[in-house]
């Protein structure tokens, strides 16, 4: 069972992402595929359980009367002041979002894992706070996460068959004045990337 509140409530800041929206309508149907595809990894397992919960109670509240709409709409505006209220406490994250879909969200804290985001493909990637600040942005194109591409002289390393990291990275950048690494490391379709919490002294790894 996992304590952290971010994970067992993720849905909430991303429906809550959702209303604030010039559509409402269209942002839930993709925030609700984005939160299906994060609730089926194992750190969203059991807030995926939740969001399950929480749509039941809804539907439920719908059956017994149609015209309750209006009632589930203003339960979830002060929901979302709840929401905005909750976030002024909890723990910052560090989410990253590929054409504005999250792939991926890391823990604030310096003794945080790694975080290895895999099939990274071409595409729009931002790093941001959960607070809504931007850290990072970024156009990655095929040419930075093919092999073949950025070391066509050089063989794809047999242990980065299943171990990514144990490629050179195309790409490593510092944030927050050198305590975040950010490494992009090129494979024979696919790119992939790694996040992680580091001293501001740390060496490159890339050689």
């Amino acid at each position: 069972m996992s304590d952290n509140p971010n994970q067992n409530l993720y849905f909430l800041r991303l429906l809550q992402k959702a209303l604030q929206a010039q559509d409402p309508r269209t942002a839930l149907l993709e925030i609700f595929e984005t939160i299906r595809r994060l609730g089926e990894t194992p750190e969203y397992s059991e807030g995926f359980a939740n969001f399950q919960l929480f749509m039941k109670a809804a539907e439920t509240t719908l059956e017994r009367d149609s015209g309750a709409l209006d009632e589930v709409n203003s339960y979830l505006d002060a929901l979302r002041g709840e929401i905005a209220e909750m976030a002024k406490s909890e723990p910052l994250t560090i989410d990253i979002t590929r054409d504005d879909n999250i792939i991926g969200s890391f823990p604030c804290r310096i003794d945080a894992e790694p975080l290895m985001i895999s099939r990274v493909t071409p595409g729009e990637y931002q790093i941001t706070l959960s607070n809504g600040r931007l850290l990072w942005s970024r156009h990655l194109a095929a040419s930075e996460l093919r092999w073949a591409s950025v070391f066509p002289q050089s063989e794809y390393p047999a242990a980065a068959m299943t171990e990514p990291a144990q490629a050179k990275a195309s790409l490593e950048e510092s944030l927050l004045a050198g305590s975040l690494l950010i490494e992009v490391f090129p494979g024979i379709e696919y790119g992939s990337m790694r996040i992680s919490h580091h001293p501001a002294n740390r060496q490159s790894k890339a050689t």
